[in-house]
């Protein structure tokens, strides 16, 4: 007979643990704590094209932004001269969407304190709600990345344009040069391609397959270089980090980052270069291009310095002495005046490094601005560089797909 008042107070005990749990959740900011001690809370969220944060310790700051952009403000809190660094990942409810990239901003707010603006152009703006999270620099296990995270809220958007997927494969074809998109994934490792689940959010990836053809031959010496995509909510990835692979008839690239793949498509656009096959009026080979250590580097833009020069195609192209970086590598810079009209029609790379003894040297890396272009080569003790440049066309092609889970 005694029965039902227990439970009802057991009821009573449940709904007050879930009154309480609720107010924490709406209510109580939310916190994280770094390896280092660094104390980070989220502090407010702005969604817009203008974005505005006052604190009574700060100025009021002001952030215009040329799309709709999402702010997320976090107060950090610090025993030493900074904050620890830590990189910031988005992830949809499903945990599939996830995105590197983020804008960071600090603001002074008092003695040991900051307000960081961690500014995000992608983000999976359907739903209205994504998982921030935190990963110390100096983490030494990223399984923890998990547990630090902030829950984002944000208004919801609902794109009225209506994107339909081509099936796969799909092709496109122009000038004799055919790209067939057989596969596009996403989920996949970038380090591991047999692992089509990683946890480790900085091992997603997004896998594109293509096969290439010219005038009706599979071509092995072209190459996807870049990846752009879109979705319709206005989301815009550009290809970071990747790797290229040969599989079969088959280019594969495998890059970071991806779009949701939740989306109904993804409007894809990629670049393809030519790896081998220059003809003579596409090269310009310089030989005993001297490497100094103690160069200065605003010379590197004056003309009166260039080591040689040359005419290729509508251009002048000129290569400064290379200069020996602290970190042992070799920098190579090279202008084009005018510069290729990037990235449409041309583009200009180092088919080939030797040294004085004839040994190949690789560079892992390719940057440019304006009319200079510079190329890192791998730590060497060489005096001289021979170089061999080639100013190349490209190829583009596009696609409206959606991506299929690994």
């Amino acid at each position: 007979m005694k029965a039902k008042p227990v439970i009802g107070i057991v009821a009573a005990i449940l709904m007050a643990a879930i009154a309480v749990e609720v107010f924490l959740w709406f209510w109580l900011p939310q916190k994280i704590s770094l390896p280092d001690g660094t104390k980070l809370t989220l502090a407010a969220v702005t969604y817009g094209k203008h974005h505005v944060f006052s604190s009574p310790k700060i100025a009021v700051k002001r952030i215009n932004t040329a799309t709709d952009t999402l702010c997320v403000w976090i107060r950090e809190e610090f025993a030493g001269q900074s904050p620890g660094d830590f990189s910031v990942f988005l992830w949809d409810k499903a945990g599939a969407f996830c995105s590197g990239t983020a804008t960071v901003q600090r603001y002074p707010a008092g003695p040991g304190a900051d307000i960081a603006c961690i500014r995000l152009a992608n983000f999976p703006r359907r739903d209205g709600k994504l998982r921030l999270q935190i990963l110390a620099d100096d983490s030494p296990d990223k399984s923890q990345v998990a547990k630090n995270e902030f829950v984002v809220k944000f208004p919801a958007q609902n794109p009225s344009a209506k994107w339909l997927p081509q099936s796969l494969p799909v092709t496109q074809e122009g000038d004799g040069f055919t790209v067939t998109l057989t596969k596009l994934a996403y989920g996949v490792s970038f380090t591991q391609l047999k692992n089509s689940a990683p946890a480790d959010p900085t091992n997603k990836a997004v896998l594109a397959a293509f096969r290439i053809e010219q005038n009706g031959v599979i071509a092995t010496n072209w190459q996807p270089a870049r990846i752009e995509s879109w979705d319709a909510t206005g989301n815009h990835s550009i290809s970071g980090a990747h790797k290229i692979q040969r599989d079969g008839d088959e280019e594969v690239m495998i890059y970071k980052w991806g779009l949701s793949p939740d989306e109904p498509a993804w409007k894809v656009r990629a670049e393809f270069l030519r790896t081998s096959g220059f003809g003579p009026d596409e090269l310009w080979t310089v030989a005993g291009i001297p490497v100094v250590t103690n160069a200065n580097p605003q010379s590197a833009d004056d003309p009166a310095s260039a080591f040689s020069q040359t005419k290729l195609g509508n251009s002048t192209l000129m290569v400064f002495p290379a200069r020996r970086l602290a970190s042992g590598q070799i920098l190579v810079h090279v202008s084009v005046d005018p510069a290729p009209p990037a990235p449409e029609n041309l583009y200009f790379r180092l088919a080939e490094a030797a040294d004085e003894n004839g040994k190949k040297m690789k560079s892992p890396s390719r940057s440019w601005g304006g009319t200079n272009f510079r190329f890192t080569l791998n730590a060497s003790d060489a005096k001289t560089i021979t170089a061999t440049f080639a100013l190349q066309g490209n190829h583009f092609v596009e696609f409206t797909v959606k991506p299929e889970k690994q």
